[in-house]
């Protein structure tokens, strides 16, 4: 006898789950989704959906669907999704449930370039980037070729496991192959030299990206000011700052705590409490890290009056976040 359908068995929910799919699925793809794909959100999101029963469920979904939006969909919100009593490795999970996917016969729901960025992006999660690189190999055989979303993850991946040397190799490659890299590839790439205390190539980079007509955002200026920082060179550092500002490029609290303790650390108190009173006309909270900076250097720099008057804001700070 054939197993029943899970998502009839799990009708009720699938009903509830519905409306849940149709609001977060994109609008071209809830017209083509099979019940099961309702089912198996729902009880993602909910922290519900075993290993048995998310096979199955994704089983019904690469019968009943006739592209491949739906699984793609389905793995990329199980990578993503936190560690449950149900699951507990979402990433290693979508692995498996890929496999299925390629062996199914339908050509509809074959993987395609998205379905891989996924695969490559879980391999990342469970910190093997090597593992994404193979997948390289398969895109090409495949004739779906190489993309900058793939290096990037990849990019990403080895430098997070501190493989820096194949990183910034990989940034390199993909520019011979004639992917030109992104906003994104430049800010990884600069991000994981300024914490490997590389930063002439860092620095080099953020002014290649600028050359090649690439706008760098908040987060690749914060990088590299919090590497110059830490690396002292702070008259660069300082001048970053101002050039983001001109940019129309709007410092956050991590850009003004990172300046900040550079420049304490360079006992260039003036300039420091200078951008500390400014941050707070700009109406930007410091956190307690940029109130511990600042104290400290202005008890360095025997600025008492100064270092009690912030010390007070910050007690009034830490108040507010205990009540």
């Amino acid at each position: 006898m054939s197993r029943r359908r899970l998502s009839s068995i799990f009708a009720s929910s699938s009903s509830s789950a519905s409306s849940t799919a149709s609001t977060s699925a994109p609008a071209n793809l809830v017209c083509a989704l099979p019940p099961a794909y309702a089912v198996f959100k729902e009880r993602l999101l909910s922290g519900t959906l075993g290993p048995d029963d998310a096979r199955h469920l994704f089983d019904e979904v690469l019968l009943d669907c006739d592209l491949a939006k739906a699984p793609n969909q389905l793995l990329s919100a199980l990578a993503r999704a936190p560690p449950s009593v149900a699951s507990s490795d979402g990433p290693a999970f979508a692995i498996e449930l890929f496999k299925r996917m390629d062996r199914c016969a339908s050509p509809q729901v074959a993987p395609n370039g998205y379905t891989y960025s996924i695969l490559i992006d879980c391999y990342r999660r469970a910190h093997h980037p090597d593992l994404g690189l193979a997948i390289f190999g398969r895109l090409l055989k495949t004739g779906l070729g190489l993309n900058v979303v793939a290096y990037n993850t990849v990019i990403d991946g080895f430098f997070k496991e501190g493989e820096v040397d194949k990183a910034y190799d990989l940034f390199h490659e993909m520019k011979k192959q004639g992917i030109s890299p992104d906003v994104v590839t430049y800010t990884s790439t600069i991000d994981g030299l300024c914490k490997s205390k590389a930063m002439d190539k860092a620095y080099e980079l953020f002014r290649e990206m600028k050359k090649q007509g690439i706008s760098p955002d908040v987060v690749t200026y914060n990088s590299t000011i919090d590497g110059l920082c830490k690396s002292k060179a702070m008259d660069k550092a300082y001048d970053l700052f101002r050039e983001m500002k001109k940019q129309g490029i709007s410092p956050n609290v991590v850009t003004y705590t990172s300046t900040i303790d550079g420049l304490c650390k360079s006992k260039a108190m003036d300039k420091a409490y200078d951008l500390f009173r400014e941050m707070k006309k700009q109406g930007i909270t410091p956190d307690v890290v940029t109130y511990t900076s600042t104290i400290d250097g202005l008890c360095k720099s025997k600025e008492m009056d100064k270092a009690e008057k912030v010390l007070h804001r910050c007690l009034i700070l830490v108040f507010n976040l205990i009540i």
